[in-house]
């Protein structure tokens, strides 16, 4: 799985391909923090570096 970087209105989104699966995984925190705008530092419950969920 490839990990990479995007941006939606100049904010990163973090993503992720599955070669074997032919899926974009994308950060729901960072997906939600653009949508919302919001300016908090992002906050990652269980220490997991990076959250996704398939598209």
């Amino acid at each position: 799985m490839s990990k990479d970087l995007k941006l939606f209105q100049e904010k990163q989104i973090r993503t992720a391909w599955n070669d074997a699966e032919q899926e974009w995984y994308f950060s729901i925190v960072d997906v939600i923090a653009a949508l919302t705008d919001s300016h908090c530092e992002r906050q990652r419950p269980c220490g997991n570096p990076f959250p996704l969920s398939a598209v």
